[in-house]
């Protein structure tokens, strides 16, 4: 496993449970270049972000460790950890990673998605992945990692990945996803230059 059982509990239990919300697909872009948030049938979910606070906690400073020392990349280049509640019915549809307008923003596209299950699903709740005829059953600490786009063409998507999580049938599943980009991400998002 990524994580023990209880880095996983203590992962889940620094975000309080009036802090998540709905979760919400990419939309246009407003005047300020920021993305509008999309709500739709397509993801029924529910999110909160691990930052401030929950990102300097000494268990996310290791998840941080551990996933440099596996990827290579620097967590300067990942957005902070979303954190994912998925109650019984609750599920995303086929859906991919990469957004297009990432290209040209200086942090570059996500290349690399980096899923940890934070707990067990008694039933449903897969990960499954339609074009590489795969699906991954959630099981605490577990992580998974999949690339966004081409390793030869780092700006151009790999379909390959088009993922979506099944519904769960019984329990409750956590999960957290760190999306990892090409550039430096964090002091972008710091200074307002990341939607």
């Amino acid at each position: 496993s990524f994580l023990s059982g209880a880095e996983c509990d203590e992962i889940v239990s620094l975000i309080a449970a009036e802090k998540y919300e709905r979760s919400s697909n990419v939309g246009g872009m407003t005047e300020n270049g920021r993305f509008k948030k999309s709500l739709d049938s397509s993801r029924t979910s529910e999110n909160a972000w691990c930052d401030g606070t929950c990102a300097n906690a000494s268990v996310m400073v290791e998840v941080s460790r551990r996933v440099e020392e596996i990827t290579g990349i620097p967590m300067q280049n990942a957005e902070y950890m979303q954190m994912l509640r998925y109650y019984e019915g609750q599920y995303y549809k086929s859906h991919h990673d990469y957004i297009p307008q990432h290209a040209s923003f200086p942090f570059g596209p996500r290349v690399f998605t980096f899923f940890i299950y934070l707990s067990d699903v008694e039933a449903g709740g897969e990960t499954r992945f339609p074009y590489l005829n795969i699906s991954v059953l959630p099981r605490k600490g577990r992580a998974l990692l999949w690339p966004s786009v081409h390793d030869a063409e780092p700006l151009k998507m790999d379909s390959r990945t088009q993922h979506e999580a099944r519904p769960v049938k019984r329990g409750v599943k956590y999960a957290g996803n760190l999306w990892l980009h090409q550039w430096d991400f964090r002091q972008p998002h710091a200074t307002g230059c990341a939607p």
